[in-house]
């Protein structure tokens, strides 16, 4: 899906009608994308587009540093570049403003439609430790099954702390580790005791199990979500 430029709003051609159309043709793309129950990277796209959009209706000066000059030529005498405008600064501050103001409430009614299905479908997702559940569990590995899955999918994954001046986050790291076809003797115990065998490196490692009520895409929405219960399952 062809993503929303991130300067789209200043690109030419600046007129409020085109923009409408650039910007619904782009959500009626990720509604498309909702309806097969794909989330990402569509919804974080759609978070960053709004808070620019923020941020530019807010600060005038930053919307003006964005208005487009054409080069001239060159002021050889006082060494600096000369730009000619097509238009005024005021007109075309006015014409994104409206271009804005039009843009935030579609964003964010689209945004909080991903939010929702995103809710729907973590409600959805049944976790539960595999076997005793060791007390440092930030690194170790986690299944995933679902409804429509002809195969058990096991990812490894280290969840790290960071800190900033402001505050402190936690990032995961992840990694495809292998697949299991699904029959009655490849339990999360049996998945466990394998992933043991294959990396000895780490003889403890914390397993969790994941299932969903939903067929839902891997990629798209499945590994973003359980990366984040993952992030808040580990005690760092």
């Amino acid at each position: 899906m062809k993503k929303l430029d991130k300067n789209w709003i200043t690109a030419p051609i600046i007129d409020t009608e085109y923009k409408q159309y650039v910007l619904l043709a782009y959500i009626q793309e990720i509604k498309g994308s909702y309806d097969q129950l794909k989330i990402y990277p569509h919804l974080s796209e759609l978070i960053d587009q709004y808070c620019e959009l923020i941020q530019l209706k807010d600060n005038r000066i930053s919307l003006a540093e964005k208005f487009p000059k054409t080069l001239k030529g060159v002021d050889a005498k006082d060494m600096k570049m000369v730009f000619s405008r097509e238009i005024s600064e005021e007109n075309w501050v006015e014409e994104v403003t409206n271009i804005i103001e039009m843009a935030i409430p579609f964003l964010k009614e689209t945004i909080q439609q991903g939010k929702e299905i995103y809710e729907e479908i973590e409600k959805n997702i049944h976790v539960e430790p595999v076997g005793v559940e060791p007390l440092k569990n930030d690194e170790g590995y986690f299944i995933l099954n679902a409804d429509g899955f002809n195969e058990t999918l096991v990812y490894g994954y280290k969840v790290s702390l960071f800190e900033t001046p402001e505050d402190k986050y936690r990032a995961i790291h992840t990694r495809y580790a292998t697949a299991f076809v699904k029959n009655l003797s490849v339990t999360n115990h049996y998945i466990k005791l394998e992933m043991i065998k294959q990396y000895p490196a780490l003889p403890h490692p914390s397993v969790y199990a994941f299932e969903s009520n939903y067929a839902i895409p891997v990629d798209a929405t499945y590994l973003p979500i359980v990366k984040r219960m993952i992030t808040k399952i580990a005690n760092i």
